[in-house]
């Protein structure tokens, strides 16, 4: 029994690193959008759970704060070029609310597990000059489930 106990601390950090859902911050899809506030990259759900995308302004390379970008377009999953899942979106981005939440989703029964998807973000708006707009998906913590998924 200390042999497999012994294996599996071996192992746990090569399984973390080689998925990305287990990152301990729950990040599993990062990307930067383009000026045209444009977007598509593939994602990989690997973890039952709530899903929930957040829309991000970046400081520019200077630090400074950028100025108001309001943000509107559609978000969509796509699974063989086909949509599984789409919603509109609008919001105001800047100094005093640099992030917003797009949509929250739940495997299983929004979206497939472990099936090749992509992302797709359709947006009309460009970030201020120097600024970047950021998307990122991440698994919603949920405290004592690590070794039970």
């Amino acid at each position: 029994m200390p042999r497999i106990a012994l294996l599996v601390l071996l192992l746990l950090p090569t399984l973390a690193s080689a998925n990305p859902a287990l990152r301990p911050d729950g990040l599993v899809f990062d990307a930067v959008v383009a000026p045209d506030g444009r977007l598509s990259a593939p994602l990989y759900l690997t973890r039952r759970g709530e899903y929930f995308a957040e829309l991000l302004l970046e400081r520019d390379a200077a630090g400074r704060r950028p100025a108001d970008l309001p943000f509107a377009g559609e978000v969509r999953v796509l699974r063989r070029e086909k949509p599984v899942f789409t919603r509109d979106f609008s919001t105001d981005l800047g100094a005093d609310q640099p992030a917003a939440t797009l949509f929250r989703v739940t495997t299983d029964r929004e979206l497939p597990l472990k099936t090749p998807l992509t992302l797709v973000l359709d947006g009309a708006g460009a970030p201020p000059a120097g600024a970047t707009l950021r998307l990122q998906v991440r698994l919603k913590p949920n405290p004592g489930s690590y070794f039970l998924r």
